[in-house]
């Protein structure tokens, strides 16, 4: 990805950074002006190389942004920066959120992800392994480094699984 070379920035950032703020939202205007505060501080924890704080900044406010105008009546909005150097949490799962906007920044490909359809619930709820989770792994799909991906959690209005 873009920022590969950050790497050794991430890894080292990954044993300390995981950070959760609420952000209400009145209006779109108040919205990214605290949006974009609450990112700055959590990019100041995280120490991250400037270029890539920058880009984090960019998206996050953008994601936000976009995800409360798709969930109009969400009441809040939690930002997380998670950083991830090579240990990511690979298990599959399901979100107890309205819905979850991420993006990779290093890497092969980013978020992967696949169609419910392609996924036994049981197993999900019950087994814990990822091998009895998925029914066809040829099924799993990622976006591109750097891209944003959403996806609906199970507080999803309108039927979400």
């Amino acid at each position: 990805g873009r920022f590969d070379e950050f790497h050794g920035h991430i890894d080292a950032a990954s044993t300390c950074t995981k950070v959760s703020m609420e952000v209400p939202h009145e209006s779109l205007e108040d919205l990214s002006r605290t949006l974009a505060a609450r990112v700055d501080a959590l990019l100041v924890k995280a120490a991250l190389p400037t270029p890539l704080a920058e880009q984090i900044r960019s998206d996050a406010c953008s994601m936000g942004e976009t995800v409360v105008s798709l969930c109009p009546s969400a009441r809040e909005m939690i930002v997380k920066l998670e950083v991830f150097g090579e240990n990511t949490c690979a298990r599959w799962h399901q979100d107890h959120y309205v819905a979850r906007a991420i993006v990779s920044y290093t890497g092969a490909v980013g978020t992967e992800y696949t169609n419910d359809a392609n996924v036994n619930f049981q197993e999900l709820k019950n087994c814990g392994n990822n091998y009895c989770v998925i029914r066809d792994a040829r099924q799993i799909v990622a976006v591109d480094v750097g891209d944003f991906l959403c996806i609906k959690g199970t507080k999803y209005p309108n039927g979400a699984k």
